[in-house]
């Protein structure tokens, strides 16, 4: 491809990056950007889409735009497109995919600490903060609720049980949040990938992602900031902020032993559907998402002290990515 079609596409992401970081889907164009041609034209497109967000909106918005989309959509490409000669000629080994999510969990970590920082020389805790953030959205959602409530009473009841969930969220807040979007720029990248990878334009095969390793670092950390978890104050509200967000990797890991699992079924995309659609009752019907989480964690951090896919995994399974 020539240098000027690659600039033009570069540009375009860049616009479409703007538009879609509205609906916190921007890191898309600037993946398949630098999955597509590299990192080079990657950077061209977070910069234009921070550009036009400034000329658009203002400061605020485009630090949170390059915090949050610009730099993790960056750091995931340049990662992904590290490599080195393979075990046999003419082959390439390529970053793991379980290196590039330490990667990312390290900077959703980084993000915690700054925010902390902030906050540590400022006239309101993170904990206020967040909790008068809770309070503005659930004034509105009562206000416009008014006309729903039969008396007074029904108003003062449902307003007590929403400052009590304020008083429950606020201190975890930031970790939840940073999980979350955690997860949707894990979920973004690897749809470009598989996208781009059928379409055989990805400068990288998609990884295997059921067969994903860990760094030992990650059980450190985790270790770590569950003891920070259990002492008072801010360090113990730091600590349980960053328990949520060093949690991620291990439940995307518990995923992976579930995928094994299905191999041993006659029909593991059956086995595996099921096994989703059950996941997302529990979770947004029947409200008991905490449990599903836990148990997923729990498994991911089993299978990386006793590998459970290896004890698990069908003979001559094929390894290639579900």
């Amino acid at each position: 491809m020539g240098v000027s079609r690659g600039l033009l596409f570069a540009l375009i992401a860049g616009v479409a990056s703007a538009i879609l970081s509205i609906g916190s889907f921007g890191s898309a164009p600037i993946l398949a950007i630098g999955l597509y041609l590299g990192s080079a034209l990657a950077g061209i497109s977070a910069g234009t889409a921070a550009l036009l967000i400034l000329l658009n909106f203002n400061s605020i918005s485009t630090v949170f735009f390059i915090v949050g989309t610009g730099l993790p959509a960056l750091l995931i490409v340049r990662q992904a497109l590290i490599s080195q000669p393979g075990l046999t000629p003419n082959t390439l080994s390529w970053y793991p995919p379980g290196q590039i999510l330490a990667w990312l969990t390290g900077y959703g970590i980084l993000i915690l600490g700054c925010v902390a920082i902030y906050f540590a020389f400022s006239d309101d805790a993170l904990e206020t903060v967040s909790g008068n953030f809770l309070r503005g959205i659930f004034a509105q959602i009562l206000d416009q609720s008014n006309a729903n409530f039969r008396s007074d009473a029904d108003r003062t009841l449902v307003k007590k049980l929403l400052e009590a969930a304020v008083n429950r969220m606020a201190p975890l807040l930031a970790g939840f949040l940073l999980s979350i979007y955690l997860l949707m720029l894990i979920g973004n990248a690897t749809i470009t990938q598989s996208i781009l990878n059928r379409a055989g334009i990805s400068l990288r095969p998609s990884p295997s992602y059921v067969t994903m390793e860990l760094p030992r670092w990650i059980c450190g950390a985790l270790a770590a900031a569950l003891v920070a978890a259990v002492l008072p104050g801010t360090i113990g509200i730091l600590g349980q902020n960053a328990v949520l967000i060093l949690s991620i990797p291990f439940l995307l890991l518990g995923l992976t032993v579930i995928h094994t699992l299905s191999r041993r079924t006659p029909n593991p995309k059956m086995v595996l559907a099921a096994i989703y659609f059950a996941l997302f009752l529990f979770v947004v019907l029947v409200n008991v998402s905490l449990p599903v989480w836990v148990l997923l964690v729990l498994l991911g951090i089993a299978e990386q002290w006793i590998s459970l896919r290896k004890r698990f995994s069908a003979p001559g399974a094929n390894q290639e990515d579900e």
